[in-house]
Parts: C-alpha cells; sequence; structure tokens
C-alpha cells in the first residue's frame, strides 16, 4: 500500500506490472505509427496511384475499342453518309 500513496500522479493507483504494461503499449503504438506513417503509408499511396492510373487507361481501352466496334459495325451506313455528302457538295459547288 506504501508504494502506490508515495507517488502523486494520474497513474497514482496502477501497479508496477501495469505501468510496465502501459509503456510497452505506448512504445509499440508510437512504433506501429512511425512505421505506418514513414514506411506503409507512402508505398500505400503509391499503389493507389497506380491503379488509378490502370484504371484511366483502361478506360481509354474500351473507349477506343468502342468507337472502333462502332465505326465497324455501321460501315455500310457511314459510307452512305459519305457518299451522300460527297453528291450534296459536288451538287453545290456546280450551281456555284
Amino acid at each position: 500500500m506504501n508504494d502506490v500513496i508515495k507517488s502523486s500522479s494520474v497513474y497514482t493507483l496502477e501497479t508496477a506490472d501495469e505501468r510496465k504494461m502501459r509503456v510497452g503499449i505506448t512504445v509499440v503504438l508510437v512504433a506501429v505509427f512511425l512505421l505506418v506513417g514513414y514506411f506503409l503509408l507512402p508505398l500505400i499511396t503509391k499503389t493507389i496511384h497506380n491503379w488509378i492510373d490502370f484504371g484511366i487507361e483502361m478506360g481509354k481501352l474500351f473507349l477506343m475499342i468502342g468507337i472502333i466496334g462502332t465505326i465497324i459495325l455501321m460501315r455500310n451506313v457511314l459510307i452512305a453518309r459519305w457518299k451522300s455528302a460527297i453528291r450534296k457538295m459536288t451538287r453545290f459547288l456546280i450551281k456555284n
């Protein structure tokens, strides 16, 4: 009982074992925060940036595939519209 009364801190009622455990937990948490903050966080951020870049490139690829596929599927319609436009332009130029 005398050991507990001697100290005058917020932790007055804790035992020596509890104090060792509290200090140990604090040290471990500080080490984990340092590890995450200085070593793992940049790695995680870089990975997320890579995922975003990968997603953007995949989106571009799908967009190009969609455009090319649409052109291939509608080639007859596009050719007919091209011929019609050329015909109209030729008639306009001949009139003027």
